[in-house]
């Protein structure tokens, strides 16, 4: 079952936090529990470093 979602985050620290709610929320069932976390911890960082060098909104597309 294909997954997908996009998020628009706001470039601030909070971003992680909601990257790893949605991220969460949208692939819980669709992963192993393993592979859930290293999913959001991926993202997390990715997110982080988009809050910390980038300029402008942050948009987190996942496709599953």
């Amino acid at each position: 079952m294909p997954i997908s979602f996009s998020l628009t985050l706001p470039p601030e620290p909070v971003a992680s936090f909601l990257a790893r709610e949605a991220v969460r929320e949208h692939l819980a069932d669709a992963l192993p529990a393993a592979t859930l976390a290293d999913v959001t911890l991926a993202v997390s960082e990715l997110v982080t470093n988009a809050v910390i060098h980038g300029a402008g909104g942050i948009e987190l597309r996942i496709e599953a």
